[in-house]
């Protein structure tokens, strides 16, 4: 899940352009937010159940 968590990161972190307009940025911003998540669940040894 770690390595997850850092191509995540890496896809968040490119320069974007912005034409993709608001969902974009609101998508990379959703992004951020689970890669701190998973990084917590790693850190805490939770497990992560999506469905």
């Amino acid at each position: 899940m770690r390595r997850d968590a850092d191509r995540l990161q890496e896809i968040a972190a490119q320069e974007h352009d912005g034409s993709g307009g608001p969902d974009v940025a609101r998508h990379l911003d959703d992004v951020r937010r689970l890669v701190v998540v998973l990084r917590l669940c790693v850190e805490r040894d939770v497990e992560c159940v999506f469905g």
